[in-house]
């Protein structure tokens, strides 16, 4: 089972500029190596080729934030990807999950190596999801519990 994550539309816009950066610097770095136009004369073909190289990587790693960022339930563990880095949590290490009222959002305690140390992830899906998430995770963590936090905003 997986699970798209949600992302904010910053983001997003931080995204589509490092595309559009990415982009241009890649045809400027095209027509100075093709000798073309404007960047006809002098160049250095090892400090563009690094150039235009770098950029292709920075356009692939932005494509993947947008495109690989998820939630996955695995069969040994629970998976979060960031692009192309990805964060595998044991299903014994998560011990529960409390979503909070206003915000909707959806939060996992787990336990380190040792038991001794804890964590606190967000999940951050679209909320008709949590319900779903939560009791994928009852059916995989023996000793999982679902919280309720009290409403403090309340009068």
């Amino acid at each position: 089972m997986k699970f798209k994550m949600k992302l904010s539309a910053a983001v997003y816009a931080l995204t589509a500029f490092v595309l559009a950066i990415t982009v241009a610097s890649t045809v400027i770095n095209v027509l100075i190596l093709t000798d073309s136009g404007v960047f006809s004369g002098g160049k250095n073909v090892a400090v563009t080729v690094t150039s235009l190289v770098c950029g292709i990587i920075l356009f692939v790693i932005a494509i993947l934030l947008i495109a690989n960022t998820y939630y996955q339930f695995c069969e040994k563990c629970f998976k979060i990807s960031y692009g192309i880095v990805s964060i595998k949590i044991p299903y014994d290490s998560v011990l529960a999950s409390a979503e909070e009222k206003l915000t909707k959002k959806l939060y996992l305690q787990t336990a380190g190596d040792k038991k001794k140390e804890f964590g606190i992830i967000t999940v951050n899906v679209n909320p008709i999801y949590n319900d779903d998430i939560v009791k994928e995770f009852e059916k995989r963590c023996d000793n999982f519990r679902k919280l309720n936090l009290s409403d403090d905003n309340k009068d």
